[in-house]
């Protein structure tokens, strides 16, 4: 059972924050199979004066961290971190920007 920590700016919509929460638990459910039912995931929302982003990000920027149990293979790992990172892109349009 992983447990899921979001930080985000505060402003997004309810439905946006679903969406979100969504998005990392379908990863979680296809590439690692734990049940549907199996969620653990706790979302923080932060004023700008709490919340520093490097020049260059946008209020999009989003911290996503997991803890798991250990016995998880790198590949298993690297699927839950694609399947996040493609469907943020294609459902919220944020991207994985490292510079």
């Amino acid at each position: 059972m992983p447990k899921i920590r979001i930080d985000i700016l505060e402003g997004k919509s309810d439905a946006y924050k679903k969406q979100l929460l969504n998005i990392v638990h379908d990863a979680l459910v296809e590439a690692i199979k734990i049940p549907d039912w199996d969620r653990i995931q706790i979302l923080h929302e932060h004023k700008h004066s709490n919340f520093e982003i490097p020049p260059g990000k946008t209020d999009n920027d989003t911290s996503i961290e997991m803890l798991m149990f250990p016995g998880r293979s790198r590949e298993a790992k690297r699927r839950i971190c694609e399947l996040i990172t493609n469907n943020l892109k294609s459902a919220l349009g944020l991207t994985n920007r490292t510079s």
